[in-house]
C-alpha cells in the first residue's frame, strides 16, 4: 500500500497531470469528479474534490490522496477521462502502470504471469524516463524492480 498504491501511484498521477494540465484542468477533474455516479461499493470512498487545486501542479505530490482514495481514483479515472485522452502517450503510460497495479493485486502467481510483470515494469520504468525527462524516478518506483523476485519469495502481496 504505501510503496505502490500512496508511492508510486500517487506521485505518477501528479507527473501526469503536470503534463496534461491544458487538456484536463483541476477544475475539470473536481468537476467530473464531483458529478462522477459511485457505486454501492464506492460511494464511501468518494474522491474528497477539495483536495485538488492549482497548486496541485506545482508541488512534488500535489495529488496526494489516501490509498482507498487512490484505489478508486485510478478505477475510475479512465471511465470519466479515456475517450478524451485516448491517444495521449502520458495517459497510456499511466493506464500501463494501472495494469501493473492490477497484475500486483493477483491471489496466486505463476512464473509466466511474474516475467511478464518485471518486463511491464522495466517497460514502465524505461517510458518513464523517456516522457518524464526532467523527473527522477523515486525510491518506491525503484522498488517495483524487486517486486518479482519478493514475490517469488513471500508471496502475493
Amino acid at each position: 500500500m504505501h510503496d505502490f498504491i500512496k508511492g508510486v501511484l500517487c506521485s505518477n498521477f501528479g507527473v501526469m497531470m503536470k503534463k496534461i494540465k491544458d487538456t484536463i484542468t483541476v477544475d475539470d477533474l473536481n468537476e467530473n469528479l464531483a458529478k462522477f455516479r459511485y457505486g454501492r461499493h464506492d460511494s464511501q470512498n468518494k474522491i474528497p474534490t477539495d483536495l485538488f487545486s492549482k497548486n496541485s501542479y506545482e508541488k512534488t505530490f500535489g495529488f496526494k490522496l489516501s490509498a482507498t482514495n487512490m484505489w478508486s481514483l485510478v478505477r475510475i479515472f479512465p471511465l470519466i477521462f479515456g475517450q478524451i485522452l485516448q491517444r495521449n502517450i502520458e495517459y497510456l503510460h499511466f493506464i500501463s502502470l494501472i495494469e501493473i497495479f492490477k497484475n500486483l493485486l493477483s491471489e496466486s502467481f505463476t512464473e509466466n504471469i511474474l516475467m511478464r510483470l518485471k518486463n511491464d515494469k522495466s517497460v514502465f520504468l524505461t517510458n518513464f524516463k523517456l516522457f518524464y525527462i526532467d523527473q527522477a524516478i523515486i525510491a518506491k518506483q525503484n522498488f517495483m524492480v524487486h517486486y518479482p523476485n519478493a514475490i517469488r519469495k513471500f508471496g502475493s502481496p
